[in-house]
């Protein structure tokens, strides 16, 4: 998660990034409250498959809204990965990584 908000304080404009964090720890404390009481519901209403299935529409929303929010550089979202993967980022804590993917603010 760590990573992930450095990411996303970096996407959005400066005076949203706050509102845009909040957001995104609300939605993670969210899921990790429901996520086991649906899980169980639907397991326990419809059986195992389903549970797979269900994810199908959840990625296919949140991957077309990101591709509609976010005017990203490959280059520069790939350059931010390799960085998060190598020996440079560890033990670090509290780093602002600026990736824009050439949003306009």
């Amino acid at each position: 998660m760590p990573a992930g908000l450095a990411l996303l304080a970096r996407t959005v404009p400066p005076e949203q990034a706050a509102r845009a964090t909040g957001r995104a720890l609300g939605a993670a404390g969210s899921a990790t409250a429901a996520g086991p009481v649906l899980g169980g519901a639907l397991t326990s209403l419809a059986g195992w498959p389903w549970v797979f299935l269900a994810v199908v529409p959840l990625t296919a929303a949140a991957a077309a809204a990101a591709r509609s929010r976010r005017a990203a550089d490959p280059a520069e979202v790939a350059e931010a990965a390799a960085w998060l993967l190598s020996d440079r980022s560890s033990y670090v804590t509290g780093t602002v990584l600026r990736v824009d993917g050439g949003m306009l603010a």
